[in-house]
């Protein structure tokens, strides 16, 4: 009975620890969504003051996008570029390349899942 007790107590502090670990991981995938990558690419097609139209979850329905940076003639790169001016969009559309590249613990596949069930669950 003390063993079990002490097992739990130490299962539970385990999983205590891992989820802190987890959300420490989310947070660091997180950051790296909001810093434009460098690109040896030309301006943005759309323009430099460009900006995607603001979300307001009264009006609008919950935006989840996973985007090829080489589709439509690289103008996915460019959309995935103005979804980080946006607070928003910024933690909502994807580099499709990167998620499936990135499916470590607290990777950008988990960063993609939890934002899809939110997604889901705001519709």
């Amino acid at each position: 009975d003390a063993k079990r007790r002490w097992t739990a107590k130490h299962e539970e502090a385990d999983r205590q620890h891992r989820a802190a670990e987890l959300q420490e991981l989310l947070a660091q995938t997180r950051a790296s969504l909001h810093v434009e990558p460098t690109s040896s690419m030309p301006s943005n097609r759309y323009g430099t003051d460009a900006r995607l139209p603001p979300f307001d979850l009264e009006r609008h329905v919950p935006v989840l996008a996973l985007i090829n940076p080489f589709s439509g003639g690289m103008a996915g790169s460019d959309i995935l570029s103005l979804a980080r001016k946006s607070p928003y969009y910024q933690s909502t559309f994807f580099n499709i390349i990167d998620v499936v590249k990135d499916q470590r613990r607290g990777g950008l596949l988990d960063l993609f899942r939890i934002e899809l069930c939110q997604a889901r669950d705001q519709a």
